[in-house]
């Protein structure tokens, strides 16, 4: 049965990703938390918006990053399924031996560790 594997360069290119945007947030974070102190009051309520407003726009790019990414595990999960199915109907009795072999050697080596 074939197994098709995610490609390490998507998810490094996703990983990367989110850690750009991490860092991202965090430098504006620092950058809102520096100007907050600055402005008193008026700029605590100023910047209480911001950081919804950056918190909004923040959440809704990873919601969709996290979609993206999703849909792409997805189509390989079908990709993969679409496969093993065509691999199970190309050689039946091949896949029905392979499966009996693999759990009379489970079978042998459990009974062996009780």
């Amino acid at each position: 049965m074939a197994t098709q594997e995610i490609p390490k360069e998507v998810m490094a290119v996703g990983i990367e990703t989110l850690r750009d945007d991490m860092q991202q947030l965090t430098d504006d974070f620092q950058e809102l938390m520096s100007s907050i102190g600055h402005r008193g009051k008026s700029g605590f309520i100023a910047g209480k918006e911001r950081i919804r407003s950056f918190v909004r726009s923040f959440s809704e790019g990873v919601r969709g990053k996290l979609s993206n990414a999703c849909r792409r595990v997805s189509g390989y999960s079908r990709q993969t399924v679409e496969k093993s199915r065509k691999a199970i109907a190309a050689r039946p009795f091949t896949v029905l031996f392979t499966v009996l072999t693999a759990g009379l050697i489970a079978g042998i080596a459990l009974r062996r560790v009780h």
